[in-house]
């Protein structure tokens, strides 16, 4: 006879990490004090610093998924910024999500510099000369943009999901 014994409940360790409070102001205040020297010797901000910071807030502050940040468009956002509806999330729900007070400056200065229209993509993607092309970023593309300024600051390994566990 065949004895048949329970399986047994496995447990496993969560992948990624939780990002801190004081790592996520470094991510930000040195993504945002970047400067981009000129031709004629200047150096400027450029809009790829503004959308990545705004980005990198609605990451930290909000914890939705990628996907779900690539779909974000502008009429999501309530008019003050205070809150944002995801409409295309997991499972085709939506859910709406306040934005903590302190990242609201850095989407708002986003979304001033890029004057997005209503039905448009919030986050959109920038080519290698700064123009702003106006078509929605990828979940890939989000994940490549954490990494390269994870790189850039030279922190420990970060994916756009530890903002999910933070």
């Amino acid at each position: 006879a065949i004895k048949l014994t329970p399986a047994k409940k496995g447990s496993r360790s969560s992948s990624g990490r939780v990002i801190g409070v004081d790592e996520i102001s470094v991510l930000l205040r040195q993504t945002l004090a970047l400067r981009h020297p000129t031709k004629d010797g200047q150096s400027v901000e450029k809009s790829i610093d503004k959308r990545d910071v705004a980005l990198l807030a609605t990451l930290y502050g909000c914890g939705p998924r990628r996907a779900e940040v690539a779909s974000i468009k502008t009429k999501d956002w309530a008019p003050d910024f205070e809150s944002l509806t995801i409409t295309e999330g997991k499972g085709n729900k939506e859910r709406y999500i306040p934005v903590p007070p302190v990242f609201i400056p850095f989407i708002k200065e986003w979304a001033e510099h890029y004057c997005p229209r209503p039905d448009e993509p919030f986050f959109c993607s920038i080519d290698r000369w700064g123009n702003i092309n106006r078509s929605k970023l990828t979940g890939g593309s989000i994940a490549d943009i954490v990494k390269k300024r994870q790189r850039e600051l030279g922190l420990e390994s970060l994916s756009p999901h530890d903002f999910r566990k933070t």
